[in-house]
């Protein structure tokens, strides 16, 4: 009974309104949602993202537990430790320069916290529905 009720429209609402169209407008705000999302790339970058992060927190966490073998004798000790500094020396210009491909620069940073400007906010900003609302009521 009840469900031969709702199927019936009501009287509240007027004929022309989009109430009456709610569920093909709602397939076509999923379709719509779902395009957006797979086509702006966002997942592949933040999947980039998290890849290099989890580098650069392995390569740091293996270059900061080299220790010099005490057991050798001394002119290997120096030319192992060396050898580590030189591999931290690597790690560390390879950083800046992948940084620097991503856009970051540490210079920038230093110079932002020097002048004690507010720092920018980079999260993205939720989807404004007013245009996409007036543009259904357009049509």
């Amino acid at each position: 009974r009840y469900i031969s009720v709702l199927e019936q429209p009501s009287k509240l609402v007027a004929d022309g309104s989009l109430l009456l169209r709610i569920a093909s407008l709602l397939d076509k705000t999923k379709a719509l949602c779902k395009d957006t999302i797979t086509n702006t790339g966002y997942p592949s970058l933040v999947q980039a993202l998290d890849d290099f992060v989890t580098i650069v927190i392995e390569t740091s966490q293996h270059l900061g537990s080299l220790e010099v073998d005490t057991s050798l004798p001394k002119e290997k000790q120096t030319s192992q430790a060396k050898n580590f500094i030189q591999q931290k020396r690597k790690a560390l210009a390879d950083l800046f320069k992948y940084l620097t491909k991503l856009g970051l620069n540490y210079r920038t940073g230093l110079v932002i916290i020097a002048s004690g400007k507010e720092l920018y906010d980079f999260t993205i900003p939720p989807v404004d529905l007013e245009p996409a609302v007036g543009h259904l009521k357009s049509r």
